[in-house]
């Protein structure tokens, strides 16, 4: 059961793992990480401290409507911008994506955001490998349930094909073609009837 933790801009949870007896427990610790920054934790019985590292995923359900496409993709229906776009996601670099009215993926960012990062362009115009790799910079789930026990990420991304967005083929296990976000200025998206939209969480 997770309970409301740290406090920043919005509140997160922390979702415990159970681990019996002090050996395992230190190795529990020594695998995770708070907010990228290691944060000092003193163990029972006078054990020597340990950094402890633990993923936060927000605790509400608010999502912030970024970036949208109408029907057949071939009209914008709203569109923050890339200012906007980028401090959303730097405030909080959890996306979703609908298409079609259904919710389609989610990214959950795990590594830094590097400063000169355009997360606007990644999502909108070129999906790219270049610090926004799967497994090392972010993950996938389908479910937003999925996020916090980090369960059932996807297994396969590529990227780097000009005009097309997010998340171009990844899958849960394979490639899935003419999924993908883009912008009419980029060609449009594919399949779509019922518009496509990103929500910055």
């Amino acid at each position: 059961e997770g309970r409301t933790g740290v406090t920043n801009e919005h509140a997160v949870r922390f979702f415990p793992v159970e681990r019996t007896g002090l050996p395992a427990l230190s190795r529990v610790l020594e695998e995770l990480r708070v907010d990228s920054a290691p944060a000092r934790v003193s163990l029972p019985e006078g054990e020597m401290n340990t950094t402890v590292v633990a993923r936060l995923v927000p605790a509400h359900s608010e999502w912030v409507l970024a970036v949208g496409v109408l029907q057949d993709g071939a009209e914008v229906s709203v569109d923050v911008g890339p200012t906007e776009f980028d401090r959303l996601f730097r405030a909080c670099p959890v996306v979703r994506y609908k298409r079609n009215g259904d919710v389609h993926s989610h990214y959950v960012r795990t590594s830094p955001i590097p400063q000169d990062m355009d997360a606007y362009g990644l999502f909108t115009g070129q999906w790219s490998r270049q610090n926004n790799t799967l497994g090392t910079d972010f993950e996938l789930f389908t479910e937003e349930w999925q996020m916090r026990p980090r369960s059932g990420g996807w297994r396969f991304c590529n990227y780097d094909e000009p005009g097309i967005g997010y998340p171009r083929d990844c899958g849960p296990s394979g490639r899935v073609t003419d999924t993908w976000f883009a912008m009419p200025a980029h060609g449009g998206a594919k399949g779509l009837h019922s518009g496509a939209t990103l929500y910055i969480h």
